[in-house]
């Protein structure tokens, strides 16, 4: 709730409604301007302008693009704060780590990806001396001195939530979600049954009713967005204002770096593996050869790489190195692997740079790179040198 830099709960920070709702619950002036999208944190690390960094349920040391790039940029703070269930490797990196309770010990609520928000029950206390995510938060900003944290409990605060967004939340209590076992927001009163499915009155939230929709282009050269762009514009007689997007492979194979790189998942493992890989029932089913490096067949023939040997995967970003598996459904030319792991992390490579105009969103998951074989000696050496960087307090 609220954790976008343009919104809070009650819409975007610079729209009238937002700003009112402010004022009348928080008794805040708002500051109209939206703040640093995640992917512009590490560079704003780098400049000084980012000064704190207070991290909790996120592992940005393995899950940013350019691991090397977003470790040094923290290393420019002036507070690194991490929160979590696990000692991650951003805790590594953090100069204050506070513990938090799991999800099983503490109550509260979560909305899923179909708008229905549920309860959660605790299931069990936490050990002594550690307390739910929000009431760390509180406790900490009551130390600072700073008013409206003195909530006693999670349905406070979702009755806080209720109050700044009432079209969505208004008629969504504790005691009708208890009675009902979940409702789907827009919920605008007690009365009201919840929206399971949105749009069917063939009108968007937008004021008028009307659907925006905004085309993309695709452009071979990233060079030629903004003319592609324009001359679309022109064509086709849009305003100025209106969205249009444009798309373009920020890297494009060559001689040094031949070879398209992505990352993805296992089936087994959520994300960077902070609560999975502690099950040894799912770190196990995932293969106990644990990160694997993927090729398609022809770089294999071409490299003379065989099924199990140790390779090295490398660009302008960084390296690691697994044992590697013929993948025959892999496109020509292509590596994959996965981010799950920090003996092996895809985002060391992946790109940071070159972020989206209009979502600000980076090309992590397309680059380019170079790979080769290792023997078992130069793999084991790498590894013990990664194994100290990626779990060192120092940059």
């Amino acid at each position: 709730m609220g954790a976008l830099p343009n919104v809070i709960p009650a819409g975007a920070v610079n729209s009238p409604y937002a700003q009112e709702q402010a004022r009348k619950v928080w008794h805040f002036e708002l500051n109209p301007v939206p703040g640093f999208k995640l992917t512009q944190a590490p560079d704003k690390m780098d400049s000084g302008e980012l000064k704190v960094l207070y991290v909790y349920g996120e592992n940005p040391v393995m899950s940013d693009p350019w691991t090397e790039h977003f470790v040094h940029a923290v290393h420019h703070l002036d507070c690194f704060i991490v929160q979590d269930l696990f000692f991650t490797e951003s805790a590594h990196k953090a100069d204050v780590v506070l513990p938090a309770a799991g999800w099983g010990e503490k109550d509260g609520t979560f909305i899923n990806t179909s708008r229905r928000v549920q309860r959660t029950r605790k299931a069990s206390e936490p050990v002594s001396g550690v307390e739910p995510d929000w009431k760390v938060v509180c406790n900490i900003a009551n130390r600072m001195g700073l008013e409206g944290f003195d909530f006693a409990s999670p349905e406070q605060i979702w009755n806080e939530l209720r109050e700044l967004m009432p079209k969505f939340f208004g008629g969504i209590s504790y005691y009708r979600l208890g009675k009902l076992g979940g409702i789907s927001w827009p919920c605008p009163d007690e009365e009201h049954p919840g929206t399971p499915v949105l749009y069917a009155d063939h009108k968007s939230m937008l004021p008028g009713g009307k659907f925006r929709f905004a085309p993309v282009l695709y452009v071979h050269d990233k060079e030629e967005r903004a003319k592609a762009e324009a001359e679309f514009r022109a064509k086709m007689n849009i305003p100025d204002g209106y969205p249009v997007g444009s798309g373009a492979l920020s890297e494009v194979p060559d001689e040094v770096y031949p070879c398209l790189f992505t990352t993805g998942r296992k089936v087994y493992h959520y994300h960077t593996g902070t609560m999975t890989r502690e099950c040894p029932a799912l770190e196990y089913g995932a293969g106990i050869e644990g990160a694997l490096i993927e090729v398609s067949p022809d770089i294999a023939r071409e490299r003379e790489l065989e099924e199990g040997c140790y390779a090295l995967v490398q660009n302008k970003r960084g390296q690691i190195a697994a044992k590697l598996r013929v993948n025959p459904d892999l496109k020509e030319g292509t590596i994959f692997t996965t981010f799950h792991y920090s003996e092996a992390d895809g985002n060391e490579l992946a790109n940071a740079g070159d972020p989206d105009p209009l979502s600000g969103i980076t090309p992590l998951k397309m680059t380019i790179a170079n790979i080769r074989r290792l023997s078992e000696e130069e793999f084991i050496k790498f590894r013990e040198q990664n194994e100290m960087s990626m779990h060192s307090a120092n940059p």
